[in-house]
């Protein structure tokens, strides 16, 4: 996620061709940028990014148990863990 912010001040600057917040903002409306996790848009009339199915990427946050599952821990309800194959920690 930090990359992904990184990714898109970094391509908002470059839109706007300036540092100045008000056109770096503005540069964020017009903006849909291929990150590691998806496409990411910019919802301009909250400042946040768009929910799903409308321009802005899912995100799920997950966490091991010491048993060996897999528990989401954001958004609820969750979705269905089995579908994702991910490399796990042996510990």
């Amino acid at each position: 996620m930090g990359f992904n912010s990184g990714l898109l001040l970094a391509r908002a600057i470059e839109t706007a061709g300036t540092l100045k917040s008000e056109k770096v903002r503005e540069a964020f409306c017009t903006m849909t940028v291929v990150t590691l996790t998806g496409p990411q848009k910019w919802y301009c009339e909250n400042g946040m990014m768009q929910e799903s199915g409308k321009g802005g990427h899912p995100t799920v946050v997950t966490q091991w148990r010491r048993d060996g599952s897999t528990v989401t821990v954001w958004p609820v309800p969750p979705g269905d863990l089995k579908l994702l194959r991910l490399p796990k920690p042996q510990w």
